[in-house]
């Protein structure tokens, strides 16, 4: 996803690639690993003196419906 470049405050664009592959395991249990923001370590989200930068995350997610 390309984001533009926002004028007041200044923000530069940025592209953002996320991704997430799953894998049923068995009936009702599944196993996902989840990317977000793989391209890029960090990038700012909004004008702001804390938390205002989003880094890279990795995430496994296991998930049983019963």
């Amino acid at each position: 996803m390309v984001i533009g470049a926002l004028p007041n405050p200044a923000i530069p664009g940025y592209v953002a690639v996320d991704a997430r592959i799953g894998w049923t395991i068995a009936r009702g249990l599944e196993l996902s690993l989840i990317g977000n923001n793989l391209f890029d370590q960090h990038h700012q989200e909004f004008a702001s003196t804390a938390g205002s930068t989003l880094g890279r995350s990795l995430q496994a997610k296991l998930r049983w419906d019963f």
